[in-house]
């Protein structure tokens, strides 16, 4: 059965698919997108997909395998089925600093690795960072991700990313680069060490100006580590603002061992209560009941693989390019499906 939000938001699926082997590493889901019509919005699903199947870290989310029909794409994604990091912060209020760096370390690792593969993610927030059965934190969402950008380089692509995790030079139009996600990462360390966005404005100008004002209010319930640390990202100048350098050398890690959480060998902070791999519990339970997602108007076959990606047996492989040449479709939200 196809499960699908009234919102056309997200969906859940829960047989597994026709003629694919299940994963060793547990429930996997599919995360299903309408072809977009427009130019910019084939760009970045087809960046989206070939980031995914560039990258291989345990802080991003992993993609198995890719395919499409007609109207549809189908990215095949381990399920982190711990939810949104939004829904915890929402669910837990104002963490602890020992609670927080967990996750933000992990983050700020996976943002390392984006970085060094030359991919600024440029929408790092907290509803794009998602949580596993096991309680890590991973990255996720890289539609608006840039590739081939190297360390160092400048771009001057406005319009792109949440207005709230924007950074101020991408604001007020200046060239920008990787320092832009380390900027994303201190607003995400303020919510979960604050419990609410810093710089929430009456109407969007008002936020703007929020954000290249600079004018912070470290609340005082906050210790001294954690306000130098959010100082550190928090700051307006690029040249000053914390990379992954000073990230691992801040207080606010403690004596973390960078190696140590990289290999897993930490105890996460929280435990998301879920019965097995395949619990949903944690999405939104606001959904009504569809036929299969891969059923159209015009075809009563229980599946149809159009241009299936045959060589793409690991995101690291050499899959078939994915053509996005439909004409005459309406845009959609992407949506889930879960797989047992």
């Amino acid at each position: 059965m196809f499960w699908e939000e009234e919102d056309s938001e997200k969906s859940i699926w829960h047989q597994p698919v026709t003629q694919m082997e299940p994963n060793a590493n547990g429930a996997q889901c599919i995360k299903s997108i309408k072809k977009p019509v427009d130019y910019d919005g084939r760009s970045r699903l087809i960046s989206e997909i070939q980031i995914l199947k560039k990258t291989k870290s345990p802080f991003l989310c992993e993609m198995y395998e890719c395919f499409e029909t007609p109207e549809k794409v189908f990215l095949v994604l381990e399920l982190l089925n711990g939810g949104e990091l939004y829904s915890l912060i929402k669910e837990k209020g104002p963490m602890k600093r020992t609670q927080a760096r967990y996750y933000l370390a992990q983050i700020a690792l996976g943002l390392e690795y984006l970085h060094e593969s030359h991919i600024m993610h440029r929408d790092l927030k907290s509803s794009n960072v998602m949580i596993s059965r096991r309680r890590d934190a991973k990255i996720a969402d890289f539609g608006l991700s840039k590739m081939n950008f190297p360390l160092g380089a400048k771009t001057k692509t406005f319009g792109i990313g949440t207005l709230d995790s924007m950074a101020p030079e991408m604001i007020r139009k200046e060239p920008y680069g990787h320092e832009v996600d380390y900027w994303a990462l201190g607003v995400l360390a303020w919510e979960m060490l604050v419990g609410e966005s810093p710089f929430n404005g009456k109407t969007r100008e008002a936020t703007k100006e929020k954000i290249k004002n600079e004018r912070l209010e470290i609340p005082m319930s906050l210790s001294h580590m954690s306000a130098q640390f959010l100082k550190g990202l928090l700051t307006t100048k690029v040249e000053k603002r914390f990379g992954i350098f000073e990230i691992k050398k801040s207080n606010f890690f403690g004596k973390i061992d960078w190696e140590m959480l990289k290999r897993m060998e930490y105890r996460p902070p929280f435990n998301p209560k879920l019965k097995d791999d395949s619990d949903i519990s944690k999405f939104d339970p606001e959904i009504t009941l569809y036929e299969n997602p891969w059923k159209t108007e015009d075809e009563d076959s229980e599946i149809m693989e159009i241009n299936k990606f045959k060589e793409f047996d690991h995101p690291n492989g050499s899959p078939e390019v994915i053509t996005l040449d439909s004409e005459d479709i309406e845009e959609e939200g992407p949506k889930i499906i879960v797989l047992n």
